[in-house]
């Protein structure tokens, strides 16, 4: 076996110093490439994570929410407060529960019932029922004509002639307003009566009472407003 000569050694030497060495490793470009690579492959899962939210804020506004009513520490004594007692021994009176037309409870502080249920009243001759004839209004005509072409007597004129008896018998009108006096002349009763139960009307904010009155209303009573009675002496 021949040695390598001198001049063999110092060309493989050349050789040598002339063939590129590997590049060195950039680890921030590295780091960067891998960090890219994540943002990509994360992108998708966090943008449906984003409209699961939304999803959910959604569903969770669309849900109804039920918040219990507080009780009050002591029921009966705010419903009597409300509502009042009816003294002993009379029993045949009830009293509705006040709420408004939108079933909220009224503040009774500011509207007070006058009047109880059982409580003994008496119609106040001096005002009037919704319904009453005013001044000024059409007086009803005497005589009308039936299906069969005979003349009869008005039911309306019954009534009110024995109040206002000098009306025309067609085109007359009311000379005054009228008030229960006249009404409680004409049954000849006192007014006196005895509040079965009464109610709020939360629509316009005032109490009704049901007054049974001898000779005037039923067993059952009839309606009246508050401004329409006063305390039987």
């Amino acid at each position: 076996m021949a040695w390598p000569t001198k001049e063999q050694k110092e060309a493989r030497q050349r050789m040598t110093m002339e063939t590129p060495s590997a590049p060195a490793l950039d680890m921030e470009a590295l780091a960067s490439l891998i960090q890219d690579a994540t943002i990509q492959a994360v992108a998708p899962i966090r943008n449906e994570i984003v409209e699961l939210k939304k999803r959910l804020e959604k569903q969770e506004d669309a849900t109804p929410r039920f918040t219990p009513m507080e009780a009050p520490e002591d029921i009966g004594a705010a419903r009597r407060e409300a509502i009042g007692n009816a003294p002993m021994g009379e029993s045949e009176g009830m009293s509705s529960y006040p709420v408004t037309s939108t079933g909220e409870r009224v503040d009774t502080r500011f509207m007070q019932p006058r009047f109880k249920a059982g409580e003994r009243v008496r119609i106040n001759a001096s005002t009037a029922r919704e319904g009453f004839p005013r001044t000024g209004d059409p007086f009803p005509d005497k005589w009308e004509v039936d299906t069969h072409g005979k003349k009869r007597l008005t039911s309306d004129w019954r009534k009110w002639a024995s109040f206002f008896p000098d009306q025309p018998e067609s085109g007359g009108e009311f000379p005054r307003n009228v008030v229960w006096g006249d009404i409680l002349t004409k049954q000849r009763s006192e007014g006196k009566g005895t509040i079965r139960y009464r109610k709020f009307l939360g629509k316009r904010g005032i109490w009704k009472y049901s007054v049974r009155v001898n000779g005037l209303t039923t067993k059952d009573g009839d309606g009246f407003m508050e401004t329409e009675l006063e305390r039987s002496a």
